[in-house]
């Protein structure tokens, strides 16, 4: 069973959750979690609507519902706004300080960089030291990863998902559940891990794979 709330902005407070996802993209990015961490508590805030958008002040609303009523360990956001859409500066302070309260509180925040990163950024993935930004890689295991810093944004995941219509196309929506669900698997081992030390382990992990797979290849060359 799945809990939920549908945070709508003609809404002051959210609608109740009836079972249903407002678009395929939800319902791919929760079997994503569920495959990596089938034991997970999973709450489903679902910000899109019939129109496949939102506003910055929806979001900021189910992330402060996700932190403070269901007390998350995780948040994870699959979505983004480009700079060019979010030129207030007053916004984007807000969405900063939501990203901020949930890391002062001890969640696990994930954002998914642009589809097209670099050549768009958005937000709150910019947003990089106190969550965890997620951009689109292909890896033959989806519990790889890979840790490098590029234009904000640190992380790359696997980005194929398992179900839904679009599934198969790469994208940033897919790969940020993928490294979400690791840290879930992660956390399960010792939840009273901080954002910080987490990110930290996650950059060790890579790391020691990372060389132990430069040794097998210098092995081979010899």
């Amino acid at each position: 069973t799945i809990k939920g709330a549908i945070f709508r902005s003609d809404h002051p407070e959210p609608l109740p959750y009836k079972g249903q996802q407002s678009a395929p993209h939800g319902t791919t990015v929760a079997d994503i979690i569920l495959t990596l961490a089938p034991r997970v508590k999973l709450f489903s805030a679902d910000v899109f609507g019939t129109q496949g958008g939102c506003e910055v002040a929806n979001v900021i609303r189910a992330m402060h519902y996700c932190v403070d009523v269901w007390q998350c360990k995780i948040v994870n956001l699959s979505l983004g706004v480009p700079e060019h859409r979010l030129q207030q500066l007053a916004k984007r302070l807000q969405l900063l300080r939501a990203v901020e309260e949930a890391y002062s509180k001890d969640v696990l925040v994930f954002a998914a960089a642009h589809n097209e990163h670099p050549l768009t950024r958005s937000y709150p993935a910019v947003f990089s030291p106190p969550l965890f930004s997620v951009d689109k890689g292909l890896f033959d295991n989806p519990l790889d990863f890979s840790y490098r810093p590029h234009e904000s944004i640190e992380f790359q995941a696997h980005a194929r998902g398992y179900v839904g219509p679009f599934a198969r196309e790469p994208a940033t929506s897919w790969a940020t559940p993928h490294l979400a669900g690791i840290a879930a698997r992660l956390l399960s081992l010792k939840p009273d891990l901080k954002p910080f030390e987490l990110k930290t382990l996650l950059y060790w992990i890579f790391r020691a794979k990372d060389q132990s797979m430069t040794q097998v290849k210098v092995s081979e060359q010899t």
